[in-house]
């Protein structure tokens, strides 16, 4: 494994029936998949890049890069806010909407995350997924649903699980930590204090060694 991982020397592509599906890899072991969550400009490598060394160290780390997907909580109305129409301006909203300390969100982060979210195909997805009319035709499908919802099916999951969560979350509450906590048979959660949506990034220290424990004591 080199010294130093960098994007390039991580990346790898893989054909598949619907297009190429890109991801990064790093150090051996058993393999720990790495998903990230959605925004403007969001990618598995901005998310993760920061934690992949000390991880890769004792698994074949796979982060992949996949479309987005989009839940309640005033993040995601700023989000929803600058998906219909993507100003710098609302991009910072969001951003800052997303940590406890606004000092991470540095103009290199902002003119990265730009570049990527008002880039015309990745807009284009975007909205499909959390633009106004999107999130409105997805609340009124839900609504006639007559499947459960996903939270109603949480007793299910026989995996032991860990569950971390950033206390001054302002995408998904804290407090949407309760149900999963008391539902999940065998469930961990650690909330990290001044911290918000980006635990891995704002407390990442803590945040890699509470991973680290949980996944290197799992079968004991």
């Amino acid at each position: 494994m080199p010294t130093e991982l960098t994007y390039e020397s991580t990346l790898r592509e893989l054909a598949t029936d619907q297009g190429v599906l890109r991801y990064h890899e790093a150090g051996e072991g058993p393999p720990l998949l790495m998903l990230h969550g959605s925004g403007p400009g969001v990618t598995g490598w901005r998310n993760f890049r920061g934690n992949l060394a000390r991880f890769a160290g004792h698994f074949q780390c796979l982060v992949l890069e996949f479309p987005f997907g989009a839940f309640p909580g005033e993040g995601v109305r700023l989000l929803t806010e600058f998906t219909d129409d993507p100003t710098r301006e609302r991009l910072v909203r969001w951003l800052r909407s997303m940590v406890y300390d606004p000092a991470i969100i540095t103009e290199e982060l902002i003119e990265e995350r730009w570049l990527q979210a008002t880039d015309p195909e990745t807009l284009a997805g975007a909205r499909r997924m959390y633009g106004s009319e999107a999130m409105a035709a997805r609340a009124k499908a839900m609504a006639r649903s007559d499947e459960p919802p996903a939270w109603a099916m949480l007793h299910r999951l026989k995996a032991k699980t860990l569950i971390t969560w950033g206390r001054d979350d302002r995408v998904s509450p804290v407090d949407m930590a309760f149900v999963p906590m008391r539902t999940i048979p065998d469930v961990q959660l650690s909330v990290f204090s001044n911290c918000g949506h980006w635990v891995m990034i704002e407390q990442k220290s803590a945040w890699e060694s509470t991973v680290l424990a949980f996944l290197t004591t799992a079968d004991d």
